[in-house]
Formats: structure tokens, sequence, C-alpha cells
């Protein structure tokens, strides 16, 4: 069968040769459809070789072919490969499950990086084309686009081995090449539509890109086994349901450093007594529909275990029991040191005046629901590390760290108050859950003016998250 297909694809490409950046764009669109069977080779012979007469990449190699066209059949491809599929590895990454996400971040980054470095493209399109049909054929429309507006525009390239950064730079002074500093802006355009493209349709139609694979997806016995800890998850999460009035009652839900966050519709459906049952700390009501539960640093996987078994992934385990809030909450409190006071000396983890818990504008923090502690009017805009420990936990807007210190104190710092909301603007994490700490390690930054043009009060609490009858002090 094989002549007769690799006929047909000739015969196919010489026809849209004849098209010029509409071909262009039809050659790039059937490529990466053709790639999942190997058969793109087929097409990519009528181009870039001699089959048909135009000798595309030959011809650029050896300065021979006419500038201005020469290079139309490649150009487009460096702007995909070494902006926009990078780009929709960070989207993938960002909707990973949290549990998923440690597996996801090497997956993604070394194909990412043999994306953009060398144009070795199938390691990141194959994590998803299976898994996501659809994304693949948004990709492979992309590319397509980029090869017609490569085309119309005056800038050509091309590559002796793939369209990535090492070709770029070395065709950088090739007699064929044309504009090739229009390449990278051309780049960073599509990295940021295939970021912003793959985000939403990933999240609005929930598709099993790498990291947000069903729980049993995972192989048992492994580092990335996370069964034993989703199942606890997963009862808390069920029984957070239950009590919120059942999933119908739950219209909105997100989630903060240590709380979720929700609009509920029916707010006197909404059980405290069981939400604390089930793990919760405390149950806030700012007002309205709004409900907010506060549970703990772990509360990510809470919130992701709730989103499960709402859309009808994942059920309640049978003879699971429920994961308590493991840093936060009165039962997780009062399981260290109990009636023993304690004093926690700590160097000031940030500048500015330390004031009392108390003046926090926030119930859950200024009346010590998540614990004691004390609060900074920050004039600095580096939180550092009060003492040696490790990275407890980060969180995606980097608004908050948690530590584990080397006596077992459990710190949370909070920049701000519902600074959440921000989703990271202004705030970058500069250390990795489970990285280990000196005093003065710089945690993480904020932009302090940002903070404030939103409206958000700066005030940093510190918490002892896992004693309640400690009292902190600054050196």
């Amino acid at each position: 069968m094989w002549p007769f297909v690799y006929g047909g694809l000739v015969s196919f490409g010489e026809w849209i040769s004849g098209l010029g950046a509409l071909g262009a764009g039809i050659y790039g669109f059937f490529n990466r459809l053709l790639i999942p069977v190997g058969l793109h080779h087929a097409l990519n012979s009528v181009f870039w070789f001699d089959v048909a007469g135009i000798n595309d990449l030959n011809n650029f190699l050896a300065g021979t072919g006419e500038y201005g066209v020469t290079g139309q059949y490649m150009t487009g491809y460096f702007p995909i490969m070494m902006f926009g599929l990078p780009g929709a590895a960070l989207a993938m990454y960002l909707t990973a499950k949290t549990t998923r996400k440690k597996i996801t971040y090497g997956i993604l980054l070394s194909a990412a990086v043999s994306s953009f470095f060398v144009g070795v493209t199938e390691p990141l399109e194959f994590a998803f084309m299976f898994l996501a049909p659809v994304l693949y054929v948004i990709h492979a429309l992309f590319t397509g686009i980029s090869m017609a507006i490569s085309a119309i525009l005056p800038v050509r390239m091309g590559f002796g081995f793939s369209a990535g950064f090492v070709d770029l730079v070395l065709n950088w002074t090739n007699p064929m090449a044309q504009n090739p500093w229009l390449i990278p802006v051309m780049g960073v355009f599509w990295f940021f539509i295939y970021f912003g493209v793959f985000y939403f349709v990933i999240k609005r139609f929930n598709l099993k890109t790498p990291g947000r694979e069903d729980d049993n997806i995972l192989e048992e016995g492994t580092e990335f086994d996370t069964h034993s800890a989703d199942e606890k998850y997963l009862v808390t999460g069920s029984r957070f349901i239950d009590a919120l009035g059942g999933k119908e009652n739950i219209l909105e839900l997100d989630n903060c450093a240590t709380r979720l966050r929700m609009e509920i519709n029916d707010v006197s459906k909404v059980d405290d007594t069981a939400l604390k049952r089930a793990g919760a700390a405390g149950t806030m009501r700012p007002g309205g529909k709004s409900v907010q539960v506060i549970y703990g640093t772990n509360v990510q996987f809470v919130k992701d275990a709730m989103e499960d078994i709402m859309a009808g992934r994942a059920t309640e385990p049978d003879g699971a029991i429920p994961e308590p809030a493991p840093a936060s909450g009165a039962s997780a409190r009062a399981s260290v040191l109990t009636g023993v006071p304690t004093r926690i000396t700590l160097r000031q983890p940030l500048s500015g005046r330390v004031v009392p818990l108390s003046t926090v504008p926030d119930p859950t923090f200024g009346e010590g629901i998540m614990g004691p502690g004390v609060a900074i009017e920050p004039s600095g805009d580096t939180v550092v590390a009060p003492a040696d420990g490790t990275v407890g936990a980060t969180f995606d807007s980097s608004h908050a760290v948690a530590l584990v210190l080397t006596d077992g104190t459990e710190l949370l710092i909070h920049v701000g108050i519902d600074t959440v909301s921000m989703k990271g603007d202004g705030f970058e994490t500069l250390v990795e859950k489970g990285q280990t700490v000196a005093a003065g390690t710089p945690l993480l930054r904020f932009d302090l003016a940002k903070i404030r043009a939103a409206g958000h009060p700066s005030i940093t609490p510190v918490i002892v998250l896992n004693n309640e009858n400690a009292t902190v002090e600054f050196e």
C-alpha cells in the first residue's frame, strides 16, 4: 500500500505548493496532523527536497535559492517549536493536579527544552495528542497559521535539523535568511496564544492532559503513587460537600493558602459542626452567598478532591479515613505541646513594624483561628526564613509560604490579606516545597505598591500552626 499512500501525499503536496502562502499554511497543518502516524515525512519530501523541484531545505543551506522565497516552508515552524509549544507545556503544568505536579514538571520541562533548543517536538506532542486530541488539532491549526503568516511576511529562515534555537543561531547569517529577528517577535506572540488557549480549553472541557489523569493512571509502588493520600482527601472533600449542602449548593469553589473560598446557593444549609468533624478549623461567612472553610496549608488537595467528586471523576473510597487539617485547626494544634506555653524566638522575616496579631483585619488570623503569632506592617519587599528549616508548602499565587522549623514548629507567613485574588501578580516564590533553608534565606518577593494599588491590606501575619500555646518573638 505504501507506494499508493506516498504517491497520494506527493500529489497533494505538489498541488498545494502552487497556492503560495495559503499552500504553506495547509502544508503546516497537515504536517502536524500526520505526525502521529509518521506520514509527515512523505509530505516533507515534496517541499524540503527535490521531489517536486522545490528543494527548500537544501537550497537554503547551500545559499543557492531565491532570496525572499527559499525558506518559506520552514520559517513558520520556528515560532511554534521554540515558543508556542513551551507555552502549551506551561499551561499543562499549571492545570495539573497538585499531587501530580512533580511528575508533570519532569515530563513537560524536558520536552519543552528539547522543543526550544533543537526543535524535537515529539516528546511534548505525544504527551497530549492522544490524551486530548482536540488540543492537537488546535496545535496543527496554529502551526498552519504560523506557516502562512511567515510566508506572507518578509521573513525567511531554514534549518539543517529542525526549527530550534541551535539551527536559528547557526543559520542567522545565511544569505537566504531574511529578517530573522522577526522570529523571536512572532514567537512571543505564539507563546501567549498557546498558553492562553491551552489553559482555557483544558480547564473548560476538563481535558486529561499530563497531570490531570484519573487517579489510577500512576503505577502503584512508585514515588509518584499518591493513592493513599488521595483517598484521605477524597473522604474529607466528600464530607465537606455534604456539610455544605451537596454539590448542587456549591456555585463556585476556589482556595487560598489556608481556606476554601466558595459561593453557596443557600448558606442556611451549611453545617458548621459537620465541617469541623470533617477536619475544618472553622467557618467564616463574609456576607451574601460567600462561605469560607478554614483548613490549612494542604487545602489545595481538598479542593482538588472536591472538584473531582463534583465532576463525577471520583467517589469517596470505602474504608478510607479523612485527612485531618495537618497544619492547622484546633485539633492539630492541640496535638502539639498541649497546655505547655512555648516562647518561640525568630529572626524577623520581613522588614517593617511589628504589630499584634489582633490588628489583622481578617478573623481567621486576627482571632487566632489558624493559630497564635504576630503580624508585620511591611516596609520591605522580601520575606526570608526566620530560622533553619524546610519549606513545607508554596502556593501558585506566591502570596504565602509555610515552613517546618528544625524543632518541628510549623509556620505560615502570609503576605497581605486577600492577596490570593491577585493571582500571583506582583509576587514571586523563590524556593520550592521540600527545600532546606537556613535563617535569612529569601523565600518570596512581592511588590508592595501593587498590593496597595489593588486595595488589599499589606499586613503580614506570621502564624504558628501546630502549637496553640506558643508566643512569637523576633530578635
